[in-house]
């Protein structure tokens, strides 16, 4: 397999993990956050407001997070995995986890 034909199936992979992380994670991000307020009571007519600024900023946050995970996977070859040794990237993970599981669900 030569360079370009190398770095096209590079570039197919990238566009298909990352085009399913933006939807799932940054848009998963924010609407769990919408939704469990729902469920738990949180959000009314009257906070309606409140939670449309913290849910948006969540999304900001969750979309933050999908840029530095996109811009390991491309610089950074040993970091292809979802898990590496730093502790940011270790509650990256499992805050993450907490808001797209357990609010999601």
């Amino acid at each position: 397999m030569d360079n370009a034909e190398e770095r096209s199936i590079n570039t197919w992979r990238f566009v298909q993990i990352f085009s399913a992380k933006l939807v799932l994670e940054v848009c998963g991000g924010g609407g769990a956050l919408w939704g469990s307020t729902e469920v738990l009571g949180l959000r009314t007519a009257e906070t309606k407001e409140f939670w449309q600024f913290w849910c948006s900023l969540f999304s900001i946050i969750f979309f933050g997070r999908f840029l530095i995970q996109a811009k390991d996977y491309l610089y950074l070859p040993h970091a292809k995995g979802p898990y590496c040794n730093s502790w940011t990237s270790i509650v990256q993970v499992f805050s993450a986890k907490f808001v797209l599981e357990v609010l999601g669900s």
